[in-house]
């Protein structure tokens, strides 16, 4: 009989139901995967999210080419004319601006910016369509410029998949994160996990088309 004693005395292990064992090897076999899955998941966004908190923003001292701001909030665009303004880099590339804006005039009254800083040392880029187009956008700027070091200037969650996006296409280009402080931490409400695991999934997806050679679709 089932789990009785055996003839060395040790306790035999349940046998699957006769007619059904590939059935039931299959389940825990699947089972057993999806676990260790959702394992090594959790695993990843719990470095995920210590990497993403644990980028910091560089002092002056560092010596930059150019300044580049993915646009996705109006917080990453005011960091980078600030840091414009600063000095920190001789010319900016605002990626992915909305093509229902005008030229440099009326990106400066819409921001409150000085138009003569945009006229002088702005470029707004208007291809990207997404961070993948941010990247083919970036890199053919950085490359036309002959720049070697760049300031990324983006929100604190965004940080890694947009690294991750840029240094596929200008893999000899050294680029300094700048994250932006608007979101606050994972857990800090409903709404910002939710955001956290989403770049999370995002970031697999670009480190899985990185690592295959899979093309990027701007």
């Amino acid at each position: 009989m089932q789990g009785q004693k055996g003839e060395a005395g040790q306790i035999s292990t349940p046998e699957p139901p006769r007619g059904k064992s590939a059935l039931w090897y299959c389940g825990v076999g699947g089972g057993g995967f999806l676990l260790l899955a959702l394992l090594f998941f959790l695993l990843g966004f719990a470095l995920f999210v210590a990497r993403t908190s644990t980028v910091s923003q560089p002092g002056p001292e560092i010596s930059i080419d150019a300044i580049i701001v993915l646009t996705g909030g109006r917080a990453r665009v005011e960091t980078g004319l600030a840091l414009l303004r600063e000095r920190r880099g001789t010319r900016l590339l605002i990626s992915g601006v909305s093509p229902i804006i005008g030229g440099r005039h009326d990106f400066a009254r819409i921001l409150g910016a000085d138009p003569e800083l945009l006229e002088c040392c702005v470029d707004l880029g208007r291809e990207a369509l997404n961070t993948s187009g941010n990247a083919l956008e970036s890199a053919a700027w950085v490359k036309k410029h002959n720049y070697h070091k760049v300031l990324i200037v983006t929100n604190r969650y965004h940080i890694l998949r947009s690294l991750a996006e840029l240094r596929h296409q200008m893999p000899q280009t050294e680029l300094v994160p700048f994250p932006v402080e608007q979101t606050g931490g994972v857990f800090r409400s409903s709404e910002n996990f939710r955001l956290f695991v989403s770049e999370y999934i995002k970031f697999l997806v670009v480190w899985a088309r990185n690592f295959t050679g899979w093309p990027a679709r701007p």
